[in-house]
């Protein structure tokens, strides 16, 4: 988030420790998926602990940020960029808890499709979850660099994200139609669950996305939002 300076040496030391709560959650947050990531590209468990161990500072990090947005606006009465970037704060925080709270999902399963699915099996998920790591890294230049072509990057590319997701999607049917034990059952089930955690972090980065151009430019991202998933179309024939 970009601003001036102020007379009041307080408000711009607010507006720094606003700013730099939001960055603090997002990299907490992009560390839980990428612990959730490698545990089910891995199978190293250990990692699930590990982004579990973040879901509390996420949370705590998240209240701070609207506690904090909420009590500006009421005492420092914002105006133009200063508002701006607070509003901006005060959109994206929800985003990223939601995500950190997909990421722990995620995180979860992984436990129970390690035991069942192999990696050719899991393949599928891992190509949309290291799309949504650029995404990822993207939106971190996007708010420290106060860049909002990064921003506007992540938001056309949320179709690619969606066409990861139907095209997984429609293996994991393939796998559930050929299941022969109960132990694929539950990889099906769990690797589909994951699949559609995944394609909700890409729109709650793609929203993030949207929160942070609008703070640093004031324009909101023009034109219709880019979608791709066409999983509610698919069905296999018998």
């Amino acid at each position: 988030m970009v601003g001036s300076q102020h007379t009041v040496k307080s408000y711009d030391d607010e507006l720094a420790e606003l700013s730099q709560g939001v960055s603090k959650l997002l990299e907490r947050t992009h560390h839980q998926f990428e612990f959730a990531l490698k545990a089910l590209k891995t199978c190293d468990l250990s990692l699930v602990a590990k982004a579990l161990e973040l879901e509390d500072q996420v949370d705590a990090e998240e209240a701070r940020v609207d506690h904090q947005a909420v009590r500006m606006i009421a005492t420092r009465q914002p105006m133009g960029q200063d508002l701006r970037n607070i509003v901006s704060a005060m959109r994206g925080a929800p985003h990223l808890e939601r995500i950190g709270d997909l990421s722990v999902n995620i995180a979860k399963r992984a436990e129970i499709v390690c035991t069942c699915a192999s990696d050719a099996e899991r393949a599928p998920l891992i190509a949309v979850g290291e799309r949504l790591i650029d995404a990822f890294d993207a939106l971190g230049h996007a708010l420290n660099d106060a860049d909002p072509e990064s921003a506007r990057k992540v938001w056309r590319e949320d179709a690619e994200v969606d066409r990861l997701y139907t095209n997984a999607f429609e293996i994991l049917l393939r796998f559930a139609a050929n299941i022969s034990e109960p132990r694929q059952a539950n990889a099906a089930a769990h690797m589909i669950c994951i699949a559609r955690d995944m394609e909700r972090i890409g729109d709650h980065l793609t929203d993030l996305a949207e929160d942070i151009h609008y703070g640093v430019t004031g324009d909101l991202i023009e034109g219709r939002r880019p979608k791709a998933d066409e999983s509610r179309r698919l069905t296999l024939k018998p």
